[in-house]
């Protein structure tokens, strides 16, 4: 009977990419290859230290990272207690800018309903108005406004004078506020209630110009 000789030579790498196992016979040898990347040898002392250095090098990094976050997340914190404690004087400070603007909108909304009960009256003047006629002649006028520096004729109040701080351009009119429309609509004997908008309709529309928005 033959006797056979194996010899086996194994070549690891790491990471493991290639692994080469040879076995000789007398008459023939089997080859079996695993494809890998090259890598120190597991028998090199110094290739070990390496790798063994390169791992704790890059765990320590990550350890370095991890106490840059924590620290971060702390400033935070420290950031979102400190404004948690200002957060009552911050309430303090703003219940009577609440109280104030709760007064203002309750007057504004007085001056409506006493706006809107004289508003009769105005209405039984207003056709009356020897200027009722020029107001008719502006409106045809202003229909014609479409750049915000184009003038716009004026209107004749119910008391048969010009209005006082009419918008003098179509962009004026863009720029006008609460108060503003109020006083318009009051000289114009038109109804001041409603909503911002509505009230800003109500005017462009009465002067002859489109309401956009």
């Amino acid at each position: 009977m033959a006797h056979i000789k194996k010899e086996q030579s194994v070549d690891l790498t790491y990471p493991q990419r290639e692994l080469q196992i040879g076995v000789q016979a007398p008459h023939n040898t089997i080859t079996q290859s695993v494809r890998a990347g090259k890598a120190p040898a597991l028998n090199s002392e110094d290739s070990i230290m390496r790798v063994l250095k390169d791992t704790a090098e890059g765990v320590a990094k990550v350890v370095q990272g991890q106490a840059t976050i924590l620290r971060k997340l702390e400033a935070l914190q420290d950031r979102q207690d400190a404004m948690l404690q200002e957060l009552p004087i911050i309430q303090q400070e703003q219940a009577p800018l609440i109280q104030t603007v709760g007064r203002l909108e309750e007057g504004m909304r007085r001056l409506e309903h006493r706006l809107d009960a004289i508003h009769p009256e105005v209405r039984g003047i207003r056709p009356d108005s020897p200027h009722h006629e020029q107001n008719r002649i502006a409106r045809l006028i202003n229909r014609r406004a479409k750049r915000d520096n184009t003038v716009l004729e004026p209107f004749y109040g119910f008391n048969g004078q010009l209005i006082p701080d009419f918008p003098r351009t179509l962009g004026d009119t863009k720029r006008l506020n609460s108060l503003d429309l109020t006083i318009l609509l009051l000289y114009l004997g038109l109804p001041a209630s409603g909503s911002f908008a509505v009230r800003k309709a109500r005017f462009l529309n009465y002067v002859g110009l489109v309401y956009l928005g």
